[in-house]
């Protein structure tokens, strides 16, 4: 009983943070492009219906040696969205302040791949 107890409080916690840390514009850090093309695969392999989610709606930047993903206004049910996180969290960070440091890309960043970041990496990578 204990056990499953702990088991709810964790799992109530972990609903939170996941709930935080993908807003209708989030950008995530990746330390490298093979990070990001990593991600792309598991997502093509493992959850492909939200990759037809993801068309239009994400770019990918690079910025002081890191690449930087950008995900605009993803509406995903409960399920998807949590493996969507469960995933980023895996592979990238949470850059906190999307839409502060979202300016600071667009002036001192480099566009990579506009619009269909995860579908162009998955096709060419």
């Amino acid at each position: 009983m204990i056990g499953l107890v702990l088991y709810r409080q964790k799992r109530v916690h972990t609903s939170m943070k996941l709930n935080q840390i993908l807003t209708p514009f989030s950008i995530y850090m990746f330390e490298t492009f093979e990070d990001f093309c990593q991600f792309c695969s598991l997502l093509n392999v493992s959850f492909s219906e939200i990759i037809s989610e993801f068309e239009n709606k994400n770019s990918l930047y690079i910025y002081e040696n890191s690449y930087f993903f950008i995900i605009n206004e993803l509406l995903l049910s409960d399920n998807l969205l949590d493996k969507l996180c469960l995933i980023l969290i895996e592979f990238s960070t949470f850059v906190e302040n999307p839409q502060n440091f979202f300016q600071k890309l667009n002036e001192l960043g480099n566009l990579v791949i506009e619009d269909n970041a995860v579908s162009t990496c998955i096709s060419n990578f």
